[in-house]
């Protein structure tokens, strides 16, 4: 029997996974969670629209919270942040 994985949404909206998804492994469940936020994302844009965190929240079936997956849309024109000089240009 594979481990059971539970992906709960905590954005404007808490949405508790109480079915959860068997995968072989915990990898497995990370690229899930990627997969899982990608796939809602893409369906509601909105959710990160105004600077507000969106997160997928990974469980085991113990209830030890393994990974978290954080999406934010910053404007930084609203933020009025100077840009950061002294970052290392990309090769």
């Amino acid at each position: 029997m594979m481990p059971r994985y539970f992906f709960d949404l905590a954005n404007h909206n808490n949405d508790v996974d109480d079915t959860g998804s068997e995968l072989s492994h915990a990898a497995a469940a990370r690229i899930e969670a990627v997969v899982f936020a990608g796939q809602y994302l893409s369906n509601n844009p909105e959710a990160v629209w105004d600077g507000s965190q969106f997160s997928v929240r990974v469980r085991n079936e113990s209830d030890e919270l393994l990974f978290i997956v954080d999406v934010t849309v910053r404007d930084m024109k609203k933020e009025q942040v100077a840009p950061d000089l002294h970052r290392e240009p990309l090769p």
